[in-house]
């Protein structure tokens, strides 16, 4: 009797989940390098100032004259040329930093999302992608995932 106890509670351990796949284990590891984990910092977006568009303003106009005296003629290296000023100029926002995230609040939402089941983890679309590439992964290179996972 206490050896057919011992038996179904083994089989009970084994297949509830303590033990996690290789393929789970996969997409845990590489998902731990998905920008979710790794913020340094929470930013918000503002409008700008009417001070702030009207600077704006100038360095766009200043950028497209040195554009045109660089010699650029036709419209494509000329809107190349001043890209980045035209964002800005097309903008009314800008980002603002609100607080640095430390490191240790990282590795509690990690912690936090990788204690979730497959299940509940497959309904991200980020960590369903890093499943489905470890899945090709063991597809196409088995002895190297096996040693590595």
């Amino acid at each position: 009797m206490f050896k057919r106890l011992t038996f179904i509670l083994s089989v009970f351990l084994l297949t509830t989940g303590f033990f996690k796949a290789k393929l789970e284990n996969c997409a845990d590891e590489e998902f731990r390098k998905n920008g979710k984990f790794n913020r340094n910092a929470e930013y918000k977006s503002v409008e700008k100032t009417n001070k702030e568009k009207e600077a704006d303003k100038i360095f766009f106009e200043k950028e497209k004259a040195r554009c045109l005296k660089k010699g650029y003629k036709n419209s494509l290296g000329t809107r190349i040329c001043y890209g980045v000023a035209e964002l800005n100029l097309n903008s009314n926002f800008k980002s603002v930093k609100v607080r640095d995230i430390p490191q240790s609040e990282n590795n509690k939402n990690y912690k936090k999302f990788i204690n979730q089941s497959l299940k509940r983890k497959m309904s991200d679309r980020e960590y369903e992608n890093q499943y489905s590439s470890c899945i090709k992964l063991k597809k196409n290179n088995n002895e190297l995932f096996e040693a590595k996972y």
